[in-house]
């Protein structure tokens, strides 16, 4: 058997990384139900949804295991978004340190985190941020991490670097660098990148962002308010990194922008930099069982022509396609499909979505008959509120149901073959609307319509 070409490795990864996200809320074994307030949720412009934090923690650990004692910074923590899943994966003798300049979020996260984990700090720092401090005394360019040299093996700055200017950013990097251990230190940073694509993006109305205030050699959102939203250039980031001493790193790029991305759950780019060198842990069984699958999802994918960059537009389109399904089958609509033998069709396979209940993805004024577009953030919501805590191998299941409808949907749709018979046998062509890769995460031409498949990533 040939090894897996690059697309099929990029979407396996990909698939693997939609499924810890929705699986995360069983590793956690702290807190369960604490939930920030939601005026705190609001000051700090996202969610607590645990499939936040897994996702970064994953990012982080997957290809690395965390050593015996291990050492985590965290900073610009909030109410723990990460802590929440951290707190399931690290061991006794392994500690986290959470920083934050937002005393409320601080004061929670050691509360409700703190208090169940003597491993978990959470302290305040007084770094100037005109959203999360505006008293503060300290300026960001000039802030030094509270940690000797090489004394972490993580560093995590979630939300953080899209805050803060260049030389901010710069300082942030070179500590990061200064306090990471030279054998297993590992820096994961969320950012917003700019570069000729993205410039394209933008004004091609595709971005979440419009950026129109150039701030040095950035640009901000809001000219009153810069630091809500600042994206830096690409290549003055990498230089940074290289200056600062990182031999290896790498860049995910997120769907803010409107580019088509491998990984659904990620809406900012990433700086993933690592120093020493990276060995892949071990899987256990059912992680191997669980890899199989991805890979043979993944190499369906690819020989149907689905690009890995193009995977999470797919997707998109794929539930939402699900979705609609489902609900013209509750008014007694079939959706055949052709199949195997001339003239013969078959329906669907709906059966694992039909253990979830999407009906309010849809609002119930939608017209009967009618494509309706599904927010993404409702999709996933739905599925958590099914069981909020599916087991991987049931999620595995479901997402080959979706791969596999999307793939044989999409062959048809091409054909226009698609039908849709009415309760009264009436049989007309199906509404659904061909999968569009230009289309960055959208099924019709609205710009922002799928905001993001999984919520709560666009700010901290």
């Amino acid at each position: 058997m040939s090894a897996p070409d690059a697309a099929e490795t990029a979407i396996a990864s990909a698939l693997f990384d939609l499924t810890s996200g929705l699986a995360s809320g069983s590793r956690r074994s702290v807190a369960d139900e604490a939930v920030a307030p939601e005026s705190l949720q609001r000051a700090l412009n996202g969610g607590t949804e645990a499939h936040i934090g897994a996702h970064y923690a994953d990012v982080s650990t997957r290809d690395r295991a965390l050593p015996s004692g291990a050492r985590v910074l965290d900073l610009g923590c909030g109410y723990g978004r990460v802590a929440l899943d951290l707190a399931g994966r690290l061991s006794d003798d392994q500690e986290y340190f959470g920083l934050d300049p937002h005393a409320e979020a601080i004061g929670w996260a050691r509360e409700n985190i703190g208090k169940g984990r003597p491993n978990f700090q959470f302290d305040l720092i007084d770094v100037l941020s005109r959203p999360y401090n505006p008293d503060g005394e300290v300026d960001g360019a000039r802030f030094r991490f509270p940690f000797e040299d090489d004394s972490l093996d993580r560093v995590f700055m979630i939300s953080v670097l899209t805050h803060v200017d260049l030389a901010t950013v710069r300082n942030y990097l070179e500590e990061s660098a200064r306090v990471l251990k030279p054998d297993t230190g590992r820096l994961v940073a969320t950012i917003f990148l700019l570069d000729r694509e993205v410039d394209r993006l933008i004004a091609d109305g595709r971005s979440e962002y419009q950026l129109a205030w150039q701030v040095g050699e950035s640009r901000v959102e809001n000219r009153d308010n810069p630091e809500l939203v600042i994206a830096h250039p690409l290549d003055r980031v990498l230089d940074i990194l290289h200056d600062a001493g990182f031999p290896d790193f790498r860049v995910r790029r997120g769907h803010w922008s409107g580019r088509p991305v491998a990984n659904v759950v990620d809406f900012q780019d990433m700086l993933v930099a690592d120093f020493g060198t990276v060995t892949a842990a071990a899987l256990d069984a059912d992680e191997q069982a669980e890899a199989l699958e991805h890979g043979a999802l993944a190499a369906d994918l690819v020989e149907h022509g689905v690009p890995a960059e193009h995977l999470a537009p797919y997707l998109v389109w794929a539930l939402c396609a699900m979705i609609n399904a489902l609900r013209w089958e509750s008014q007694g609509v079939e959706i055949l499909l052709p199949s195997a033998g001339p003239g013969e069709r078959r329906t669907l396979a709906l059966e694992r979505a039909r253990g979830i209940d999407f009906s309010a993805c849809i609002p119930a004024t939608a017209p009967a008959g009618a494509f309706v577009p599904v927010d993404e953030a409702s999709i996933l919501r739905a599925v958590r509120e099914a069981d909020p805590r599916l087991a991987r191998p049931a999620l595995v299941a479901l997402l080959g149901d979706i791969v596999h409808n999307a793939i044989a949907l999409d062959t048809a749709a091409r054909a226009g073959s698609v039908i849709r018979r009415l309760a009264d046998g009436t049989e007309r062509p199906a509404p659904i609307p061909l999968f569009a890769a230009g289309e960055s995460l959208s099924v019709g031409a609205a710009r922002g319509r799928f905001a993001s498949m999984l919520s709560g990533l666009r700010r901290r």
